[in-house]
């Protein structure tokens, strides 16, 4: 073994020794999907059991309230198949909610020690910025209770 190494050392090979590199470690990336995605319900059991998720969804639609005419999280958490469920499905309802769901996920990422080395989303949602600068910057309101999957 020693001969092998005196060998590498010198600039030689040998048949005992194996050297190279090696690969770099993997890479986290998160991937936010766009229109199309959306599910109703998606993120109501985190809201009930992730304070940091809540926190982080509650800060994002208390920032998109003034935007929207309708409660986005009501329309979010709604019982599938009513009225209220079916609006999620309209553009007006469906970007904001997507954006909001996603942050909130980022922050519950962040929180856990889980950070990418890259995020990629739709190209026409450009969420990249936002995603990072939708911090808590207003007050969040009281905790809402979604109701309990059925």
């Amino acid at each position: 073994m020693l001969r092998a190494l005196e060998t590498i050392a010198t600039g030689g090979s040998s048949g005992r020794v194996v050297t190279g590199r090696t690969a770099p470690a993997p890479r986290t990336a998160f991937l936010f999907p766009g229109q199309g995605s959306q599910r109703t319900g998606a993120g109501a059991r985190l809201y009930r059991a992730e304070p940091v998720f809540a926190d982080a969804l509650d800060d994002v639609l208390t920032h998109l309230a003034p935007h929207l005419d309708l409660p986005l999280r009501d329309i979010m958490f709604a019982e599938p198949g009513t009225e209220r469920a079916a609006l999620l499905h309209r553009t007006r309802c469906t970007q904001p909610a997507l954006f909001a769901l996603a942050v909130a996920l980022f922050r519950l990422m962040d929180h856990r020690g889980v950070r990418p080395a890259s995020s990629s989303d739709t190209p026409s949602a450009g969420w990249r910025r936002p995603m990072r600068r939708a911090s808590s910057t207003c007050p969040a309101p009281a905790r809402w209770s979604p109701p309990a999957a059925g």
